[in-house]
């Protein structure tokens, strides 16, 4: 799955984190992503490559 830019972004990974636990990669001219949801529980972000975040989404228990 990938998530486009858009106002939604945060509803929709709060929603992956109710799923099983889920490997992603988003790609993003918005480098700041990383920093806007380092604190929310469930999604940890490694860069791969200046745009390229592989995620994993963990589920909230």
């Amino acid at each position: 799955m990938v998530i486009g830019d858009d106002s939604g972004l945060a509803a929709k990974l709060r929603l992956l984190r109710k799923a099983a636990p889920i490997i992603d990669v988003m790609v993003s001219h918005h480098a700041a992503w990383p920093d806007q949801f380092a604190d929310d529980a469930g999604a940890h972000f490694h860069r791969l490559a200046d745009d390229v975040f592989l995620i994993i989404f963990l589920p909230v228990p």
